[in-house]
């Protein structure tokens, strides 16, 4: 067991590495990236509604409530609680002692009741392991507590990684606290971005709540900036892993475009980057661009228990996944949420992807996903060969 005493700080950084094996560890920043309260007092006086709010001892007073983002966990259960998600405050007026007077709220607060929890994320907030332009790493029965973004973090490079039996938990009872911690990690439990060949995550566990996605794969889109027949300039840089040969995706709000293959490229004086592709494309400036062999193409989720997020437990962007025999419960929004977003400039669309095997019970708590195995596109459906089968729902709202 390793304790990490610096919040600032990725603590395990694997950075050009081949094959690297992490096996049996427990890995723990010492302090959690996330605070949490109960909430003590709702009520209204001449200046409208309120809610006090009083942080549990132990827990960090380091933050500004009118700059966070709660949601909420109920009083018996501590899981979310349904009808409520994302909620702000426009006013907050300290109290004293740990207690915050909040006012105008928005987002979803629903049925929240005096004795209810109010859980937000905190700074620090960083990954505990991370595997940058890797291939071929396996993490095996590795457990990281108290993680902030993305506690197992993938980025860029060959990738292939293999983490089987890893789990991502709350952390021990924090120095005089007394009620022990919700949280399993301040936003997503594992991200994967921009590798050619997907992870495999296998008999994997998330433990707690957690304030985004479980798992989140995905690579980049590019805005179009000009269109000249055959030739596309993309905004600056390489983001999207663009390759001579290989393939260029492009959609937009006017729809899915096709996909092309990269004849040529090159990066112009203003940085910005030319692909020259097989044919004219017929897309508008304003569209996007991606290659789908950086998206984590081949990914596999495999009998691994997650949910309990303000978010997706599945997020996938990908080509050539496997999602199978997974428990799914208590998700905000989807259980298996399948395309791009492009708000993040996420990609892309999914091919080949099969949903097969999964018991996926009581998502959607705050009704803001359109289904609990959603597929969708943010302009174009240019998903393909997606395959539903054998899968169990149960009391999903």
């Amino acid at each position: 067991t390793l304790v990490f005493e610096e919040l600032t700080r990725r603590p395990v950084y694997l950075r050009d590495c081949d094959g690297v094996t992490l096996e049996g560890a427990v890995l723990r920043f010492a302090r959690p990236a996330f605070t949490q309260g109960r909430i003590v007092e709702m009520g209204r006086d001449d200046r409208g509604d309120y809610l006090d709010w009083r942080i549990d001892a132990g827990y960090s007073t380091d933050l500004d409530p009118v700059k966070s983002t709660f949601d909420v966990a109920d009083q018996r259960t501590r899981l979310i609680k349904a009808d409520t998600g994302d909620v702000g405050f426009r006013e907050c007026a300290p109290l004293g002692d740990g207690r915050f007077r909040l006012r105008q709220s928005h987002g979803r607060l629903g049925p929240a009741a005096v004795g209810d929890w109010l859980f937000t994320r905190t700074k620090p907030c960083e990954p505990v392991v991370q595997l940058d332009r890797s291939s071929r790493c396996i993490m095996r029965d590795v457990t990281l507590e108290n993680a902030g973004f993305a506690a197992f973090f993938e980025t860029h490079g060959e990738g292939g990684h293999l983490y089987v039996g890893c789990k991502v938990a709350p952390g021990p009872l924090p120095v005089g606290a007394t009620e022990n911690p919700l949280v399993g990690c301040g936003a997503d439990g594992f991200h994967s971005a921009g590798v050619r060949v997907g992870p495999t995550l296998d008999r994997c566990v998330w433990e707690g709540l957690l304030h985004d996605d479980c798992i989140a794969i995905h690579g980049y889109l590019q805005n179009v900036e000009q269109v000249e027949g055959d030739k596309l300039i993309l905004e600056k840089g390489n983001r999207g892993g663009f390759v001579v040969g290989e393939p260029v995706r492009m959609s937009g709000k006017d729809g899915f475009f096709d996909e092309f293959t990269c004849a040529a490229m090159r990066t112009l004086g203003d940085e910005r980057l030319e692909l020259t592709l097989d044919r004219p494309s017929g897309a508008p400036v304003e569209s996007k661009a991606s290659n789908p062999r950086c998206n984590g193409a081949g990914f596999k989720i495999l009998n691994c228990t997650l949910g309990n997020t303000r978010s997706r437990g599945i997020l996938v962007k990908a080509d050539h996944g496997l999602i199978e025999g997974n428990t799914i419960s208590g998700c905000g929004m989807s259980a298996i949420s399948i395309g791009p977003e492009y708000y993040w400039n996420e990609a892309d669309y999914s091919r080949q992807v099969t949903i097969r095997g999964n018991t996926l019970t009581r998502n959607v708590l705050n009704g803001s996903a359109a289904g609990t195995i959603f597929i969708h596109g943010d302009g174009a459906m240019g998903n393909a060969d997606i395959t539903i089968a054998d899968n169990l729902f149960d009391r999903n709202h």
